[in-house]
């Protein structure tokens, strides 16, 4: 018994169908190739936080690197993914790949333009068999196409990435000081805040000299506590603590005031230090 042969809407679906398969083998075929021949710039640029966190305190560097990374890899996807490729250009392309002799591309065309005579209807028919075959082996109809040379220097310089952060890093140091300071700010704007609520209830002093202290209290914890790590700034402010401690005239201020020093002579200490591991 002889098969019927397909309508001309069925044989227009296959044609969709199999066009709609081969789109997204081109869609990540494309995205690949893509990747793999500018990929390492999004690599490099990842090293390149790496370096400058070599010459340069940068606490962040490692997340910075993976963002970079990440950012990268996210752009990609939505590129392959959201691509324009309608199903003409799709034709077109299988056609010169595949090498089908503008079939494809001439099947939507015909049935663009409404043709339905007889020679129209065989193409189509033979059209769709094509779709439908190159459809069933896409990676052969669209092999994977990259350049080996750009691979190879991502993969080196994304070798480079990961290993940076635990290589021996003349920045660290300044890093480890700067977060030993912020963390001595950040005791110190407590010992101010406590010293602050001693200094409301205080009732010996007059009113526009409590609330003039109390105000210069809370400016010099909040400095305190957004101080970065910088030692000189965080002196300075421990300097304008001691000096409203004095201004307080109150023997209790006396080991306030102590432990302020104790803090600047080790802040102190810290710079010292410093500085002859610069010499």
């Amino acid at each position: 018994m002889m098969e019927q042969p397909f309508s001309r809407d069925e044989t227009q679906q296959q044609i969709i169908d199999s066009l709609a398969t081969l789109r997204s083998r081109l869609r990540w075929r494309d995205g690949v190739r893509l990747a793999a021949q500018w990929g390492w710039l999004a690599v490099a640029a990842a090293l390149g936080v790496q370096l400058l966190a070599r010459v340069t305190p940068i606490a962040w560097a490692a997340w910075g690197s993976l963002a970079l990374l990440l950012a990268a890899l996210l752009l990609w996807l939505a590129w392959v993914q959201l691509r324009a490729l309608p199903l003409p250009l799709v034709a077109r392309y299988v056609d010169a790949e595949a090498r089908t002799k503008e079939r494809l591309a001439t099947a939507l065309e015909l049935e663009a333009h409404a043709r339905h005579d007889d020679l129209a209807m065989k193409q189509q028919s033979d059209a769709a068999g094509v779709a439908q075959r190159a459809a069933r082996v896409p990676v052969e109809t669209l092999p994977w196409q990259w350049s080996r040379r750009p691979v190879a220097l991502a993969g080196v310089l994304l070798l480079a990435t990961l290993i940076a952060p635990f290589l021996p890093n003349p920045m660290d140091a300044i890093l480890a000081e700067r977060a030993a300071v912020q963390r001595e700010a950040l005791e110190q704007a407590e010992e101010i805040e406590n010293l602050r609520e001693e200094l409301a209830e205080n009732g010996t002093l007059p009113r526009e000299e409590r609330e003039r202290l109390l105000a210069e209290m809370d400016e010099l914890a909040q400095s305190l506590r957004e101080n970065p790590g910088d030692r000189e700034e965080a002196l300075a402010d421990i300097e304008r603590a001691r000096e409203a401690l004095r201004e307080r005239q109150d023997p209790n201020s006396t080991s306030r005031e102590a432990s302020l020093e104790q803090l600047a002579a080790e802040l102190q200490r810290m710079s010292g230090n410093e500085q002859a591991q610069e010499r």
